[in-house]
């Protein structure tokens, strides 16, 4: 994530802005977003209000709430497919998966795909901004110790001491600056593969975005923005690195 790692055991990265809901939005918008971006993001389809916004995960590990509009959203992709962006009424969703090269990178992606969704509304107001990183580790097969891996983890007396092929625990802990929730998730979940993973999910969400009355331009809500996600970023990595076994993390090195 934020430290160079030479073994990632992250799949996906995404940042989600949803918008208070303005009457400047109309159909033809998804449009003259793709005409901007099209070099880069040149695979189009239209996604009906139910899709889900996730790139990877077959089955979200977090509830998020839905946009109100009832509008189909734009998803754009980059050739490779390692990255999705979607757009659609009062929401711009930003997918990163592998190769992941680095926070700078992803943080300065979000900043320009925000940039061009603002310029289309020539307004906007943030209601609800979520960073969130996804990581599978993959232990050896057949039996395997949780803690060779995992700080955080269950512990289990006998006779329930016994192989897991599942398990999850969810926690929220409360941030003053920037005011916002983190929800930390681990668990072990079941690929389409039938192989087992070890899930580090984190996502750092803030739903009352206390710099809006205090920006008067464009330029200053980005400038707002990026300081929000660096410090969500920065809960994010502390999280990450604190929950997992402290040799496991040398070893991504």
């Amino acid at each position: 994530m934020g430290e160079s790692l030479t073994k990632q055991p992250l799949v996906e990265a995404l940042c989600e802005l949803q918008f208070s809901p303005s009457d400047k939005w109309d159909i033809t918008l998804p449009g003259l977003f793709y005409a901007q971006v099209k070099e880069e993001f040149p695979e189009r389809t239209t996604l009906n209000q139910v899709s889900f916004q996730f790139a990877v995960s077959e089955k979200p590990f977090v509830d998020l709430p839905q946009p109100s509009s009832i509008l189909p959203r734009l998803q754009l992709k980059r050739s490779d497919n390692s990255v999705v962006v979607q757009i659609g009424s009062d929401l711009l969703v930003v997918n990163h998966l592998q190769p992941y090269t680095s926070w700078e990178n992803f943080r300065n992606l979000i900043l320009r795909m925000f940039k061009k969704y603002v310029e289309l509304l020539g307004e906007v107001k943030l209601q609800r901004i979520g960073l969130r990183y996804i990581n599978h580790i993959s232990p050896p097969n057949g039996r395997f110790e949780i803690e060779q891996f995992l700080s955080v983890f269950p512990i289990f007396p006998s006779p329930l001491n016994l192989d897991l092929v599942g398990f999850s625990q969810v926690y929220e802990f409360q941030h003053i600056q920037p005011k916002g929730l983190l929800k930390h998730q681990t668990g072990v979940v079941q690929k389409a593969d039938s192989k087992l993973v070890l899930l580090v999910d984190l996502d750092f969400i803030s739903q009352e975005i206390e710099f809006n009355e205090a920006t008067e331009n464009t330029q200053d809500l980005s400038h707002c923005l990026q300081n929000w996600l660096n410090q969500a970023h920065d809960h994010i990595e502390t999280a990450f690195i604190a929950s997992l076994n402290q040799d496991y993390y040398e070893s991504l090195k």
